[in-house]
């Protein structure tokens, strides 16, 4: 039977919103991003190492810069993972 919560009761013949959230493939999906992540730190640490000083300092902003934009695309693409979604039924 469906029911549906109108000012704060629910009513009988109205579909109600649950929300559904395939657990395991979030997972999965959360746990990728974050070896994306640990990977986006290794190639800049990477980038960077065994460089002399000036190699080091013309080097590193671009590496930075490239990390930065690659945390924020992990950081968006995990905030749309783990929002559930609504759905009618």
């Amino acid at each position: 039977m469906h029911a549906h919560l109108q000012a704060g009761r629910f009513q009988r013949g109205y579909p109600c919103p649950v929300t559904t959230f395939a657990a395991d493939r979030s997972g999965r999906r959360l746990a990728e991003l974050d070896a994306r992540r640990r990977g986006a730190w290794r190639v800049y640490r990477e980038g960077l190492r065994d460089l002399a000083a000036k190699a080091y300092d013309d080097v590193e902003p671009g590496l930075w810069d490239q990390l930065q934009q690659t945390l924020v695309e992990l950081e968006r693409a995990g905030a749309n993972v783990a929002q559930p979604r609504r759905e009618h039924f």
